[in-house]
């Protein structure tokens, strides 16, 4: 092939608006990412992206298909080479920035993270790897994954793994060309509507056929623009210079009404994606003559912008990500400006030294083959790091967390008791190994003394408590549900993606679960832990009783009140008692600022009583618990606040260990810290 023909081809062909509209799409993400409660809808760009993608690329094969010359034929080696040379120069080099900084200044944990993102990004599937990870791209732990922006490659190529053959296919069969692929439009986007419905958003926005509807809506669109067909003769009565400023100027209505009014609770994508698709493909519609095209995105200043944009959606995300580890809070304003400002300048020199003498020139197959060749390595060498726990090897033993051999000898043995945690629980209970906590069941139920039931904050005692219950030759339980109210009858309803729906199917099966230890005659002291910004309208979620829903007029607190009621009333007929455990402060930032790093001398391990988060809600649960207490006899409480934060100020650190794992969560450390005192109170229960 003459490549530069090809080139002189395109640039008869080059759309300058288009560039600009691809400026309008990536600084409508960057300053979301940037600023999210203000650009609340800045995420739609990416689906903007998407139809431009769809429509230029479309355009390439259908010059192949279409041609008078050679009509029918797609040269798909050359159209992957150039793909090659188009996508791998910029990424390749973000991915190797990335793991060399990463190298010198992330913690194993967090350079593990990074190894397996990286290993995803080069083989193109980090939208599945984020989607197996935590399910929701608006989650807060997101802001810490360098390439969480990856996602959105990975789509792309999955469509041109699939797309041209899907053109040539319908070229061969020689009807219903333009049919077929309005119905592969209307499928995909239907595929994305049912998730939606069924409560998965999480699959609706990171899967590929719920996706492929933005894309395909661009190749649509070229069909119909570029190529004769019924639908063009019947509306070229409308090509007229006032059509088309009308269709400029409506498209980017419905882009910035996107941008604006959109945001997270407003499961996206779905109807809502309609917005910036019919948005792009109006404004594509229009023609480079159309008055938003021609003056608003035909400028220098937008062209030259849409022409870095591809380095710029590289670049922005892994430096936000960046300052928010060594941080651990979103950036100020004031570093926004200069992170933003690097992104920029990175991106010029990306553009001009890296994807320029790479994407053109001669020996384009020789390049590609290079191209492809270091992805692949640098691909391998994320995989190698993830499965190497991070090479903790690269800095000295200040930087990790130290344990003694007696606790290494503890948390040997409970994980290798936790190892076995499915087998007798999935036994009895199949259908908790849909859920997303743990259920652990005592191999001899007939001397289980002790249930522990909760969420996740009751998950994380488990640790240091089965070392105290090993140490006693004591037998437990452990049921929980990812926030779920440990209230019998009682849900949090958490909209959550597929997350939501599981995790209020799990209350019920925890319900049957403490229904079964009611009768278990060994059983004396049912141990609740819970965080309650999962169970509080005000927070993330309300909480409903399923049995009496006369109920749920009530506010929050007083079902609390009834929940641990109708529970305490179930174990005082039974004779059990119950320990409640009042959480643990809830940090004003990330637990990984307390952590000693490399080249940073900022430690930040305590803070004021008053900074803790949701220091009100976690106080009105106290209130309630304590209310619970003083009524049955029965029942105890100890308030982990107690152990981390004296009068004035509360701390991550104790006994020279970091206690925390995430903000609530807390880890090895800390569950062997708090273990002991809630042992004891366990143990005053049984002897009463």
């Amino acid at each position: 092939m003459n490549y530069n023909m090809t080139q002189q081809k395109e640039k008869a062909n080059y759309r300058p608006d288009i560039d600009g509209l691809r400026a309008l799409a990536c600084l409508s993400v960057v300053f979301y990412h940037a600023y999210p409660w203000t650009v609340t809808g800045g995420f739609t760009g990416v689906d903007v992206f998407f139809v431009i993608s769809g429509y230029l690329i479309s355009l390439i094969l259908y010059r192949n298909l279409f041609s008078t010359q050679d009509p029918g034929s797609v040269n798909i080696i050359d159209f992957y080479i150039r793909r090659v040379k188009r996508i791998f120069p910029a990424l390749l080099l973000i991915l190797i920035c990335c793991m060399a900084a990463g190298w010198f200044i992330l913690l194993p944990e967090e350079y593990q993270m990074l190894g397996k993102h990286t290993f995803g990004g080069a083989v193109y599937i980090s939208n599945f790897i984020l989607y197996d990870e935590t399910g929701s791209y608006f989650d807060f732990s997101s802001n810490s994954k360098l390439l969480l922006h990856l996602w959105s490659l990975g789509i792309e190529e999955q469509f041109y793994l699939v797309f041209p053959l899907f053109l040539l296919l319908l070229y061969k069969v020689g009807r219903g060309f333009n049919a077929a692929l309005a119905g592969f439009t209307l499928l995909s986007f239907c595929a994305c509507i049912l998730e939606i419905h069924g409560h998965n958003q999480p699959a609706a926005f990171y899967l590929p056929w719920c996706r492929f509807w933005e894309l395909s809506s661009g190749a649509l669109l070229a069909r119909l623009i570029h190529y004769p067909n019924r639908i063009r003769d019947l509306t070229s009565r409308f090509d007229r210079p006032a059509v088309r400023h009308f269709l400029s100027l409506a498209g980017l209505a419905l882009m910035i009404t996107g941008i604006i009014m959109i945001d997270r609770s407003w499961h996206f994508p779905g109807f809502s994606a309609l917005l910036p698709v019919c948005g792009a493909c109006m404004i594509i519609t229009a023609g480079k003559d159309a008055v938003v095209n021609r003056f608003i995105l035909g400028n220098r200043v937008a062209v030259f912008l849409g022409l870095i944009s591809y380095p710029l959606y590289l670049w922005h995300w892994p430096l936000l990500s960046l300052n928010y580890i060594y941080e651990g809070r979103i950036a100020e304003d004031h570093e926004k400006i200069i992170i933003i400002s690097t992104a920029l300048l990175l991106s010029v020199l990306t553009f001009r030294y890296v994807e320029r003498p790479l994407r053109y020139g001669r020996y384009p197959v020789q390049k590609a083959a290079a191209l492809l060749a270091v992805l692949l390595a640098v691909g391998a060498c994320g995989y190698a790091v993830a499965h190497s726990s991070g090479v903790p090897s690269r800095f000295g033993s200040e930087y990790g967390e130290n344990l003694s051999a007696e606790e290494i000898s503890n948390r040997d043995l409970i994980m290798s008791q936790l190892s076995r945690e499915n087998i007798n629980c999935i036994e009895k209970y199949p259908e908790w190994e849909k859920q997303d906590n743990t259920c652990y069941m005592s191999d001899s139920q007939e001397r289980v003394e002790v249930a522990l039931v909760g969420d996740s904050y009751a998950g994380h005692l488990r640790f240091g408590l089965q070392d105290q219950f090993n140490r006693a030759g004591i037998n437990y339980n452990l049921f929980t549900v990812s926030c779920q109210l440990p209230g019998y009858g009682f849900r949090s309803a958490i909209d959550q993606g597929r997350y939501g729906v599981m995790r209020s199917a799990g209350a019920k099966l925890r319900d049957r679960a403490f229904e079964d230890q009611l009768k278990n005659p060994a059983t004396s002291v049912f141990v609740f832990a819970h965080n309650p910004e999962c169970s509080y309208g005000g927070s993330l979620g309300q909480v409903y009783d399923d049995i009496e829903p006369a109920n749920n007029t009530l506010s929050d607190e007083e079902k609390w009140l009834v929940a641990f009621r109708r529970t305490m009333n179930m174990l005082k007929e039974h004779g059990k008692k119950a320990l409640f455990v009042l959480p643990n402060p809830y940090l004003p930032f990330e637990s990984f600022v307390c952590r000693k790093r490399p080249f940073s001398d900022s430690q930040i391990c305590d803070y004021p009583v008053q900074d803790a988060r949701f220091a009100e809600l976690y106080g009105k649960y106290r209130e309630a618990v304590k209310q619970i207490v003083s009524e049955y006899d029965n029942a105890d409480l100890i308030d982990l606040a107690d152990y981390f934060c004296d009068e004035s100020k509360c701390y991550l650190i104790r006994n020279g260990r970091l206690m925390y794992h995430d903000k609530g969560h807390l880890n090895f450390n800390g569950s062997l810290y708090v273990a002991p005192h809630i042992y004891d109170k366990i143990r005053k229960l049984m002897d009463r």
